[in-house]
């Protein structure tokens, strides 16, 4: 399976799969005409809830709601009792974008009133679709308390609902203790989450991340080494990153500060410097405070240096919804596309063209991602290597040792055509994306007529029914410059049929920067218009200078005979 189209941000597409074939509508009405509350008896059992008390939202508190007052990544509060960190603080990046989090959580599922029926639905990205996922809203309790993830607001219930579905996703709840936060991120955006080695950071790392956050990409960021343990940090520990920001302080010094949130949600912060009670904060002003919203709170989100964040951590996953949105100098000159693939480890080989080289060397920004499908909650995922080839020579041979859904690596080619092979321990089946970057060119319309004439004769199809299934014709120029050369026929019947002895599903189709481009008859009775760039005037200059020399050789030859 093969896609190819320009980059948009991954937004959440209207077609989705049914998980299990359980729809929301069709049992929500069902269990509205049947005056009864949905049971779900597809939800896979745990060992961690083996004692709970599965109580819904109304039996825990008088009042419930879905949301109370909007979302807000301090509405989550990590249960003591599961491990999913890196679950919750995706999580807490997704409220920070409402958009985004009315792509998961269903904005009709309504609330607790009249329509209640005990059933909500939620959708994530997997295995290269958008994942249609139904619960019943009974959720596990210990003395009347929810067991894991809960709101600051305990009549709130968004967050523990979203926490089951994605349990149910993965198998339960005891499959969700441990993980990485690029799953979590995909799942919930479909986006591409690049990981970056804290340990030896990219010199742009800062610039990056600020440019990152000022176009909404999520980020979350992990210590994974016991021995950085310090000052209020745990390990091994998922944080969200809420804001990058650099400040000026009394003395006009920049200071560069990442706000960071434990999903904890409690007084367990950060107490180096910048942290909520440093004197570090007597240094700036209170416009400078308000500006960037600095507030003492126990609700744990802290600040602290770029430099102690780097110390201090190991991983920092930036969530792509674009690949572009790394990049420090974004130019209007260029976009990114994107080519898809559905494979078999050990199986395909998929290929690629590059075109156009970046500016300030002779390569081309290449993004690669490769994300395994998991078909149930059994399947381990293994470690996955792949090679690159041009011309039958490797060019790259990588191994993607971590055993995260997604791996992302970002690479640099020269221009030419490119295969991948992905291979494996198992056959599982895979999502290759491969991201690059193009020039987006600017063209101009003339209208020319009667110079492809020679090439071929006009008539209707009702003449000739069996001529309809040609669709067009194809003329090959030479075009090594920025623009596409062809003509439009959208309305008009008329077909065409070449002069000469040319078949014409042979004639090549090829992108700009090639040797050929596609060249369309025009519409009937219209004359011949034609897009194009400034290579078919040279063609044309070409043409009407080389026929005044062969005419004046001509008459020369004539007069000297």
């Amino acid at each position: 399976m093969y896609s190819d189209s320009k980059i948009k941000p991954f937004a959440f597409s209207s077609s989705y799969v049914d998980f299990n074939d359980q729809n929301f509508l069709k049992i929500k009405q069902e269990c509205l005409e049947a005056a009864k509350y949905f049971e779900d008896n597809q939800f896979p059992e745990s060992k961690i809830t083996k004692n709970a008390v599965w109580l819904r939202p109304g039996q825990i508190v008088k009042y419930p709601k879905l949301f109370v007052n909007g979302c807000s990544r301090f509405d989550l509060k990590q249960g003591n009792n599961l491990g999913n960190c890196w679950v919750i603080a995706a999580m807490a990046n997704l409220a920070m974008h409402p958009k985004l989090l009315n792509q998961v959580v269903c904005i009709d599922n309504g609330d607790f009133d009249e329509s209640y029926a005990g059933i909500f639905h939620f959708r994530f990205w997997h295995n290269a679709h958008w994942i249609d996922i139904v619960i019943d809203d009974r959720l596990p309790t210990q003395n009347e308390k929810l067991m894991f993830v809960r709101s600051t607001e305990e009549n709130e219930f968004w967050s523990a609902l979203l926490e089951k579905a994605y349990a149910k996703l993965y198998g339960g709840y005891d499959y969700i203790i441990g993980g990485f936060c690029n799953d979590a991120l995909s799942n919930f955006t479909g986006g591409v989450t690049e990981t970056y080695d804290l340990c030896n950071p990219d010199p742009k790392l800062f610039i990056m991340m600020k440019k990152s956050f000022e176009r909404n990409t999520l980020m979350d960021v992990a210590l994974l080494d016991p021995s950085k343990e310090r000052l209020g940090l745990y390990s091994p520990h998922a944080y969200s990153i809420t804001k990058v920001v650099t400040i000026k302080t009394l003395d006009d010094k920049e200071v560069d500060l990442i706000r960071i949130r434990n999903p904890w949600g409690n007084h367990v912060e950060w107490r180096g410097a910048w942290s909520d009670k440093s004197k570090n904060w007597e240094n700036v002003s209170d416009e400078e405070k308000a500006r960037i919203k600095f507030k003492v709170n126990t609700d744990g989100e802290f600040y602290m240096s770029f430099q102690d964040f780097l110390k201090s951590f190991d991983e920092i996953e930036i969530c792509n919804l674009t690949p572009d949105l790394l990049d420090c100098t974004p130019r209007s000159d260029r976009e990114w596309k994107m080519k898809s693939f559905i494979g078999t480890l050990n199986n395909d080989s998929h290929y690629f063209e590059l075109f156009d080289p970046d500016d300030d060397d002779d390569l081309c920004t290449v993004v690669i991602s490769i994300c395994q499908f998991r078909e149930n909650h059994e399947d381990a995922l293994t470690e996955i290597y792949f090679q690159i080839k041009s011309k039958g020579e490797l060019v790259l041979e990588k191994d993607l040792k971590n055993f995260a859904r997604e791996k992302v690596c970002r690479e640099y080619f020269k221009p030419g055509i490119y295969s991948i092979d992905v291979y494996g321990e198992d056959d599982y089946k895979y999502l290759l994306r491969i991201f690059y970057e193009d020039k987006i060119y600017y063209e101009t319309s003339v209208a020319i007529e009667n110079d492809f004439y020679e090439y071929f004769n006009i008539f209707d199809v009702d003449d000739i029914p069996e001529k309809m299934s040609i669709p067009k014709i194809i003329c090959p120029i030479e075009n090594d410059h920025n623009c596409y050369v062809y003509f439009e026929n959208e309305k008009s019947q008329d077909r065409f049929e070449f002069k000469q002895n040319v078949e014409i599903n042979k004639l090549p189709i090829v992108p700009k920067y090639q040797k050929n481009v596609k060249v369309q008859k025009s519409a009937k009775n219209s004359g011949l218009c034609m897009r194009m760039g400034k290579i078919l005037v040279y063609i044309w200059l070409f043409f009407v200078i080389f026929g005044f020399f062969l005419i004046a050789s001509l008459i020369y030859d004539t007069i000297k005979t």
